[in-house]
């Protein structure tokens, strides 16, 4: 027995110690860090173009009380933006572990907008409402939501891989409806005010000002950020241009962390409860 009890209060000792250490170190991690991918490249015209898709889980009210859900940060990262084929239309990915199909409507998706410009000069709209896209309406021409499968989009890029998509654009691609969603306006505008002079993307307004947010119910199966993956970011209406986003290696390691150190606090209960035992 003394041997046992020697042995339970180092093991829970070691668990105090990593425990501290995770504290120390996720202390530097924004409150409710998500899972971020990254992409860059070049896009119309031979732009740097460059975004980032941020996953989180939060708890949203779809009008009905607060539930669990899944929340998608949009971001156009580029220094500038003077063509229409370099504003951010759309993003794909993929969940692992047989998500099923997310809700297409008001009552199971949500986004918003914090800015949207609203003419060349650079007037704003602040939280404006952005999906579902529904026609004649007040959200005529935003985001909508859609599950796979897509099918081949207008530029010929197939996108038969990835189970569900955002867009403000058809693209041609199943699941979205061109009429509703309306072409590149509310597409995601990134870089300086004076961009919104170019004719090539003054013709597309109103614009988002660099980043939308999304609300989904979140799958009893997606208990895990690293779940999500496959993603690609589209640009312009065809669409001209995509990239394919990968997560950033400091916002994986802390998806990481955060288990163990969930896992560590589970282990440790479960020694000092049979401790006390």
């Amino acid at each position: 027995m003394v041997i046992q009890s020697f042995i339970l209060r180092s093991v829970r000792d070691h668990f105090n110690i990593l425990a501290v250490g995770l504290i120390l170190l996720l202390s530097h991690v924004p409150a409710h860090a998500g899972l971020i991918f990254t992409a860059s490249g070049t896009g119309t015209s031979g732009h740097a173009i460059s975004g980032t898709a941020e996953f989180d889980f939060v708890t949203h009210n779809f009008g009905s009380g607060s539930v669990n859900a899944i929340q998608i940060t949009l971001s156009n990262t580029a220094a500038a933006t003077t063509q229409r084929g370099n504003l951010i239309t759309g993003l794909f990915w993929n969940i692992d572990g047989n998500a099923g199909s997310l809700s297409t409507t008001a009552t199971g998706f949500n986004g918003l907008a914090a800015s949207v410009y609203t003419n060349s000069s650079g007037a704003t709209t602040s939280n404006v409402d952005i999906s579902p896209a529904v026609k004649n309406t007040a959200t005529d021409g935003t985001w909508q939501l859609s599950n796979g499968a897509f099918g081949t989009a207008n530029s010929g890029g197939s996108y038969a891989a990835f189970e569900y998509g955002i867009a403000t654009v058809g693209m041609g691609l199943n699941g979205f409806n061109g009429a509703d969603v309306n072409g590149d306006d509310y597409g995601i505008f990134g870089g300086a005010v004076s961009g919104l002079s170019a004719s090539s993307v003054s013709g597309a307004l109103p614009l988002i000002k660099d980043s939308a947010k999304f609300w989904i119910p979140r799958p009893n199966s997606l208990t895990n950020l690293n779940q999500f993956g496959n993603v690609r970011i589209t640009y312009g209406s065809l669409p001209d241009n995509f990239l394919t986003a990968v997560p950033e290696p400091t916002s994986l390691v802390m998806v990481g962390l955060t288990l163990v150190g969930m896992g560590g606090v589970r282990r440790r209960r479960s020694l000092m409860t049979k401790s006390t035992n």
